[in-house]
């Protein structure tokens, strides 16, 4: 198995479908927030049949950081952003982030793209 690390993708896969890894193209949006609401998005590109991706707002929960997933919605097909969105009010001051993660249907890969940490949201 190699590990392949390529601009903030990581896809984990036998070295023998390593270029099929990438054949599932993930886009990451911004992570944003109003009004105690966190939204996030992302897109896929035409080559991810047989993928499941989901689009997740994840917030920081403790030091080494480990991201808790709070909202997710799956990403149908091509061509268009899926959008996520977490109401956050009353739950305090946290970081955020939004993560797209695909898997293979099958023993042969996974991927992950995030986007940049917006920090100290109060929400």
């Amino acid at each position: 198995m190699t590990i392949v690390l390529v601009g903030g993708i990581t896809a984990f896969s036998p070295a023998a479908n390593a270029a099929d890894a990438f054949a599932c193209e993930i886009h990451i949006g911004g992570t944003s927030e109003s009004y105690e609401v966190v939204k996030g998005y992302g897109s896929i590109g035409s080559g991810c049949v047989g993928w499941t991706v989901n689009v997740r707002i994840q917030r920081s929960r403790a030091w080494p950081i480990l991201w808790e997933t709070m909202k997710s919605a799956r990403i149908t097909g091509p061509g268009y952003d899926q959008y996520v969105y977490y109401n956050c009010a009353g739950t305090g001051t946290h970081d955020f982030r939004t993560s797209v993660w695909a898997e293979r249907n099958n023993p042969w890969g996974q991927k992950e793209k995030t986007s940049a940490v917006l920090y100290e949201v109060v929400c």
